[in-house]
């Protein structure tokens, strides 16, 4: 979609995968500017979840999605980004 680069992951390798974003000084992705949740009631796997992240010596962002479950959570990224802390809140609150 355009030039922003999207990415999908299974839950299971999504902290790994953010850190890997965040940490290497060929990516350097280390603002979290926001995180959505969206609910498809009919996929089996029914919430996504997208995390943007922003690159500043690069100028360049990126989209990191997963999807779950309501019985299968996703693990929290405030090990990696404390702005996580709000947004996984209010995820959680909504659905």
């Amino acid at each position: 979609q355009g030039s922003e680069l999207i990415l999908t992951v299974s839950p299971k390798h999504l902290i790994p995968v953010l850190r890997f974003l965040k940490n290497s000084t060929a990516c350097q992705y280390k603002l979290l500017t926001c995180i959505s949740g969206v609910d498809y009631p009919a996929r089996p796997d029914r919430f996504e979840v997208v995390y943007e992240l922003l690159s500043l010596p690069f100028n360049s962002r990126i989209r990191v999605k997963t999807f779950v479950s309501e019985i299968n959570p996703v693990d929290s990224t405030i090990g990696l980004y404390k702005a996580a802390d709000w947004w996984e809140r209010e995820i959680w609150d909504l659905f």
